[in-house]
C-alpha cells in the first residue's frame, strides 16, 4: 500500500505566506538601514553646525578677554612665549594671521586641539582644525567679498568668516581650503538651520568649489547635485550664535 504525504510538495519550497513574510522582513531591514543612514547624515550635519557655533563663541570670548582678535593680537608673545604677534589692525587679514589665529585660540585654551600657527598651505589637523564632516577643515580670515555676492544696496558681505572646505592640491602658489566639501542639499540644510537657505545672502554663504559650477545655480542651491561641490562661509557675528 502506498501512503501519500500531501505536505511533501509544500515543503520543497516557500509557500506564498512564507514568501510574503520574507519580503516583509527584508523591507523592514531596508527601512532600518535607510533610517540609520539618514540619522548618521543628520548627525554629521548637526556636528558642523555645533562646531561653527563653538568656534564663533571661542573667537568672541578671545576678543573679549584679550581685547584683540586671535591671530591679529600684537602682544601674543607676552602671553605665550614663542607665539607670533599680529599687527592689531582689527582684521585677520594675512595668511600668517589666519594660521596664528588657531594657534592663539589653542594656546589660550579657548578651543581644544593643538595647531602649529605656521605654514603657507592649509593642512587640516596641523594648522587648521578638522571638521567632523567628511575630510574638510576651517580657515579663519577676513574676506572682503565672499563669492562676489552683494546685498540689495550693492554692498559686499565683508566680514570675518569661517571658511569650510577641503584642501586644494594646486600646482604652485598657496594651497587653501578651496575644494568643495559638502553637497548642495547638505549645505542648504546647514544654511537653513543657521540662516536663511539662500546661498548668496546673509550670514551663511556658499560658493562653487574649485573646478565645479554646480553648487549654486541662479541664486539657489542646485539640489540635483549630490557631489561635494560647495564651499561655505560662516560669518563670525553674534547672530550666528543664535
Amino acid at each position: 500500500m502506498i501512503i501519500s504525504h500531501p505536505s511533501s510538495k509544500a515543503s520543497s519550497g516557500f509557500t506564498i505566506i512564507e514568501m510574503a513574510i520574507v519580503i516583509t522582513v527584508m523591507g523592514l531591514i531596508l527601512l532600518v538601514v535607510m533610517a540609520g543612514k539618514s540619522l548618521m547624515d543628520s548627525a554629521k550635519l548637526q556636528a558642523v553646525i555645533t562646531q561653527v557655533r563653538e568656534y564663533a563663541v571661542a573667537i568672541h570670548n578671545f576678543e573679549a578677554h584679550y581685547h584683540a582678535l586671535p591671530g591679529d593680537i600684537d602682544n601674543a608673545s607676552s602671553f605665550w612665549g614663542s607665539a607670533s604677534n599680529g599687527d592689531k589692525s582689527g582684521k585677520i587679514d594675512t595668511t600668517d594671521e589666519a594660521y596664528d589665529a588657531w594657534h592663539h585660540l589653542s594656546l589660550s585654551q579657548m578651543i581644544s586641539g593643538t595647531y602649529s600657527g605656521s605654514g603657507t598651505d592649509a593642512a587640516i589637523g596641523t594648522n587648521v582644525p578638522a571638521s567632523r564632516y567628511m575630510l574638510a577643515g576651517y580657515y579663519l580670515a577676513w574676506v572682503d567679498s565672499p563669492g562676489s555676492y552683494t546685498d540689495n544696496q550693492g554692498s559686499s558681505f565683508s566680514n570675518h568668516y569661517l571658511l569650510f572646505g577641503r584642501e586644494a592640491e594646486a600646482t604652485g602658489g598657496t594651497d587653501l581650503l578651496t575644494l568643495g566639501a559638502i553637497s548642495p542639499p547638505d549645505a542648504m540644510y546647514v544654511d537653513m538651520k543657521i540662516d536663511n537657505e539662500e546661498p548668496d545672502y546673509g550670514l551663511v554663504l556658499s560658493v562653487n568649489g574649485d573646478g565645479v559650477t554646480d553648487c549654486v545655480s541662479s541664486g539657489a542651491y542646485d539640489l540635483s547635485n549630490t557631489g561635494l561641490s560647495c564651499i561655505m562661509y560662516f560669518a563670525i557675528t553674534p547672530d550666528v550664535l543664535d
